[in-house]
């Protein structure tokens, strides 16, 4: 939420990056230079880009995506207006998918969407799995069809139930999407599909 933000910027923490609109000022000249001495412009990321201290610009990510995972994937519902760069993929929902953020956040959330998502990791030693964007644009989940067996104040609920029971939330989600697999079973099968694309 947004009182988090105002939180960490209270106690001085880093959540602001630099937007250089004024390149005479000497202050930004100041602070550049001060990267280029700690070979800032180099890396892997800042080398490609003109000028190096370019940030890119995109709106919030409603849904948040880790990276590097270890256990659990790391899924956040965003409802602020922070963006990430590198360290959590920015999914945006197709025209299809934006009505359908919050269970997808849901899917994600849960022990069942979870490992299916896995399928796609890329695992790295120490038990740490990264993802990239190609691989969760490949992961299944369900299709809007499926989908529309859960309500929208179900969805909800795990969400509000997430910021001060993690795993309440997650035991909601499993029995949620245990609803659509159990309708699946039952009847004809329905494909899944991809309903979000990623920003990065």
């Amino acid at each position: 939420m947004e009182d988090d933000f105002y939180i960490l910027y209270n106690n001085d923490k880093p959540v602001h990056c630099l937007d250089v609109k004024d390149h005479e000022k000497k202050e930004i000249r100041n602070y550049i230079q001060q990267g280029e001495k700690l070979w800032y412009h180099e890396r892997y990321l800042t080398k490609t880009r003109s000028p190096w201290y370019k940030i890119e610009h995109r709106k919030p990510a409603p849904i948040l995506f880790g990276v590097f995972n270890r256990g659990r994937l790391k899924v956040i519902r965003n409802f602020t207006t922070a963006i990430s760069f590198t360290c959590f993929h920015s999914f945006y929902p197709n025209m299809f998918g934006e009505q359908l953020t919050n269970k997808l956040f849901v899917y994600l959330f849960s022990d069942i969407g979870q490992e299916i998502t896995k399928t796609n990791k890329r695992s790295y030693g120490d038990n740490l799995d990264k993802f990239e964007p190609g691989d969760l644009n490949d992961s299944l989940c369900p299709s809007q069809n499926q989908f529309e067996m859960i309500d929208n104040i179900e969805t909800e609920k795990v969400i509000e139930i997430a910021k001060t029971d993690e795993n309440l939330a997650i035991q909601m989600s499993n029995n949620l999407i245990e609803r659509i697999i159990n309708a699946q079973q039952s009847a004809a099968p329905d494909r899944y599909s991809t309903a979000l694309h990623s920003g990065r």
